[in-house]
């Protein structure tokens, strides 16, 4: 019995006469040189580069369109006392960025005023708001720098203007033709934007533009008989961002998150570690996986069930106390929005299969009794447990309001392009997108939604398919091996964790524990590892003797005592 009908284990074939070159040249084991001929990492300089990356090789921030323009904008407001606005999306990329870009400025000019403003989500929605830029001019604010939006915001960036208020645009979603006429434009997606890397987060935008101030300034000669701001105090920010917005971990995203890492096990700021201390991680061990399941959801909790602005307002708290009263704050609102999660999840896998949508090309569903903050994480779960797009609506009043996630090779933007004339608006990646659709015409949407699919995609039976890395027998799965692996990460999308398949192992002590962990033991050969599965339902009603299991090892650190476990990712029944 298979767990999922559809899903395809592809094992990959690297020639092995270039895995022997590598295992020889580098003094690796083969295990590990398989892994890097998968991610095409031949070539000795390749291998270098990849694995002993610094930050003195990122992308030069002065290569981005606007960003001298920028800076000198900024430092002369403040030079002049204006006082500056921060206008930030909802989300943790949005607050982490929000939070650079205020402790940047404070540190070199402590009396400034800045106010930093996030919409509320169930409100606001995405992207800047009138009200909110009428605000900002009525108050007195000359400057107004977005993070993590403005992209698409034509009449709110003109109207700021004809305010006399100046924007500063930064932003890395998709671009279009024209741009809105703000003062600058920060965002590597622009077509004329030097900058090496396209694929930065909100924040990784944020940090660019900071490095061009400092820069700036320092030229200008204001750090004379001053101690110079280190920037790598900001890539804590940086790394927490990049990985809750789910950015490729790649190229300058991938240093980011390698050194805000160390940044966080080092010398962690009172937000960031009252929220390591409610979700029970220690510091000295965080990683990426921490950040993106435990603080991510944590700080994303304020803007879907709360109040969207603590969560930049943990990040820029200086007192441990207050920190640690706004991080138990967020891990009761985290635990409200778990539990709408997982309500919502359980009547929309009813909805599919009691309507057989999941023998759509793509599912579309929606309920008036849906919380718009949490539809986003059930798409994704939707997408997940049937191997296809999906988009999840909350009915609120005339509007339908979604969310939408899908994997390679479906990009759910271009989708959602082909149904505009059914969409009031929409945006976001490849992966992500928001949409609102009037409700009146959430079915003629749908059947646009399932003709685009088909017109993009073709008539192709959906699979998942699921690269796998090598098969292994579990005995080869030792802690040197292990180690070598570590050099990898941190792993995301675009540097994904290595995945094995071990077959025909056998099954003991198999036990269902909280929040859709199944844990058992596997055994092969004599060789014994834990297993933790989520999310697979099946196994609560089965008790299977034996397995082929896809997983990924990890060394697993309680109490000074490390072992490696298995972190199951899919399985047969035999």
């Amino acid at each position: 019995m298979e767990r999922n009908i559809g899903k395809i284990w592809k094992v990959k074939n690297p020639d092995e006469n270039v895995i022997s070159d590598i295992s020889s040249h580098l003094g690796v084991s083969r295990l590990f040189a398989t892994i890097l001929a998968n991610r095409s990492l031949c070539e000795l300089g390749q291998i270098q580069t990849f694995l002993g990356t610094d930050l003195s090789t990122l992308s030069d921030p002065m290569e981005m369109a606007d960003i001298e323009k920028a800076a000198g904008r900024i430092i002369e407001a403040c030079e002049r006392d204006e006082k500056i606005f921060i206008y930030a999306d909802y989300d943790v990329d949005g607050a982490t960025g929000a939070a650079c870009l205020y402790l940047f400025l404070k540190e070199l000019f402590p009396y400034l005023q800045i106010y930093i403003h996030q919409n509320d989500r169930i409100k606001d929605g995405y992207g800047l708001k009138m009200e909110y830029m009428r605000f900002a001019a009525r108050t007195g604010f000359s400057l107004i720098v977005t993070v993590d939006s403005g992209i698409s915001d034509f009449a709110e960036v003109e109207e700021a203007g004809h305010l006399g208020t100046d924007v500063i645009i930064t932003d890395h979603h998709s671009v279009l033709d024209t741009i809105p006429n703000a003062y600058a434009v920060l965002n590597p997606r622009r077509k004329e934007c030097r900058y090496g890397f396209k694929d930065l987060a909100g924040v990784g935008v944020v940090f660019a533009l900071i490095c061009a101030i400092r820069k700036t300034l320092r030229e200008s000669g204001f750090f004379a008989g001053k101690r110079e701001i280190q920037l790598s105090q900001y890539l804590d920010l940086v790394a927490l961002g990049t990985v809750a917005d789910l950015a490729p971990l790649t190229g300058d995203n991938r240093m980011f998150v390698k050194y805000g890492l160390l940044q966080i096990r080092r010398d962690p700021r009172p937000g960031i570690l009252a929220l390591l201390d409610v979700s029970g991680v220690k510091r000295e061990y965080v990683n990426e996986v921490d950040l993106a399941y435990r603080i991510g959801p944590r700080l994303n909790a304020a803007g879907r069930v709360g109040d969207s602005s603590l969560s930049s307002t943990i990040l820029i708290e200086s007192s441990d106390e207050r920190a640690q009263d706004f991080a138990r704050i967020l891990s009761r609102e985290n635990r409200k929005r778990q539990m709408e999660e997982d309500r919502i999840f359980k009547e929309a896998r009813r909805i599919i299969e009691e309507g057989d949508l999941h023998k759509g090309r793509f599912i579309v569903i929606g309920s008036e009794n849906w919380h718009i903050g949490v539809v986003g994480i059930v798409a994704s779960k939707i997408a997940e447990s049937y191997s296809r797009p999906s988009l999840v609506f909350s009915f609120d009043g005339s509007d339908a309001k979604g969310s939408g996630r899908s994997k390679s090779p479906f990009d759910i933007l271009k989708i959602l392009h082909e149904c505009s004339d059914h969409i009031e608006r929409y945006g976001g990646h490849p992966r992500a997108a928001g949409v609102v659709v009037k409700k009146d015409r959430f079915g003629k949407f749908n059947e646009a939604v399932q003709a685009a699919m088909l017109n993009l995609y073709g008539e192709e039976k959906i699979t998942s398919v699921i690269d796998v890395d090598a098969e292994v027998e579990l005995a080869s799965l030792t802690k040197n091996v292990l180690d070598e692996l570590e050099v990898l990460s941190p792993y995301g999308i675009g540097n994904p964790e290595p995945l094995f398949l071990s077959r025909n192992l056998m099954v003991s002590d198999l036990s269902v524990r909280n929040r859709g962990l199944i844990t058992m033991d596997v055994v092969q050969g004599g060789i014994r590892f834990e297993v933790l599965a989520f999310n697979m339902r099946e196994l609560k009603n089965e008790s299977p003797e034996r397995i082929d299991l896809l997983y990924s090892p990890k060394l697993s650190v309680y109490r000074g005592r490390s072992e490696i476990k298995l972190m199951a990712r899919d399985m047969r029944l035999l």
